[in-house]
């Protein structure tokens, strides 16, 4: 099955869907950003066990974290 993944990136927080596999309301284009926002942190929780792992992004926010789905 394809990779569809979502794609979050920063600098401002940008969030970017494949309108195809995720569709919205035809209002942003599948891209949704707010400029006055940056990325601190990611947090991964295993929902089963309830443990998180914290990764930090850089000072100045420019990341890109990808959601790999099936």
């Amino acid at each position: 099955m394809a990779d569809d993944p979502v794609i979050v990136t920063g600098g401002s927080v940008n969030i970017s869907f494949d309108e195809t596999v995720y569709p919205g309301n035809g209002l942003h284009g599948g891209n949704f950003s707010n400029g006055n926002k940056r990325i601190t942190y990611v947090e991964i929780r295993d929902d089963n066990t309830n443990q998180t792992q914290t990764v930090n992004a850089p000072t100045n926010g420019k990341c890109t974290v990808t959601i790999h789905c099936e």
